[in-house]
């Protein structure tokens, strides 16, 4: 369900590192939107943590360490939370 609100279409948790996918087509409006800059802005003021990666055409956002499910839904809440940013609209 976060992961829905969140525009990521996969997420995993496996070796305390909890993967997130997001969409295929980096040309997507997704990219643009206030949810997305919500994502980036936590993933930048967590930068020891987080890391943006491309992999076989996929982008992901990699989390760790997240031990337990529980955790992983703490951090989602937590970037579904965020204030909207200077200049969003939605």
């Amino acid at each position: 369900q976060l992961g829905m609100q969140l525009g990521i279409e996969k997420l995993t948790l496996k070796n305390k590192r909890l993967t997130a996918y997001f969409i295929s087509n980096f040309d997507s409006p997704y990219y643009q939107s206030p949810i997305f800059n919500k994502i980036l802005e936590y993933a930048l003021s967590h930068y020891h943590t987080c890391k943006f990666k491309e992999d076989k055409g996929k982008r992901l956002l990699q989390i760790e360490p997240i031990n337990s499910v529980s955790k992983a839904l703490e951090v989602l809440n937590i970037v579904v939370m965020l204030p909207k940013t200077v200049g969003d609209t939605h």
